[in-house]
């Protein structure tokens, strides 16, 4: 991640830079959620805990994400609805050809 993030990468393309403006923007707006801006939930998932141990995402400084309650708990309830939406065109298909 710090390698990603390093000064020879232009400023829009550090990695740094790109979680912190995906996590920033994902619980308000729900467009940043989709595949081709967030491919894998896991994967940005891992790459936020990698922000936040690095020091370039401070939860603290994310105390109110603008509904009320903290950022963190709105950014995982976000992930979580994401992630279940992503999954549901694959139960629904299930179902319709008579699996369980």
């Amino acid at each position: 991640f710090k390698e990603a993030s390093g000064p020879h990468f232009e400023v829009q393309d550090r990695m740094s830079t790109q979680v912190k403006d995906i996590f920033e923007r994902y619980v308000s707006d729900p467009s940043v959620r989709t595949v081709d801006r967030v491919p894998s939930n896991h994967a940005f998932l891992a790459q936020v805990m990698c922000a936040v141990e690095v020091g370039d995402i401070a939860l603290s400084h994310h105390a109110d994400g603008g509904g009320g309650g903290d950022m963190w708990s709105q950014f995982w309830s976000a992930l979580c609805e994401e992630e279940l939406r992503r999954l549901t065109p694959y139960k629904y298909k299930q179902l319709d050809e008579g699996g369980k």
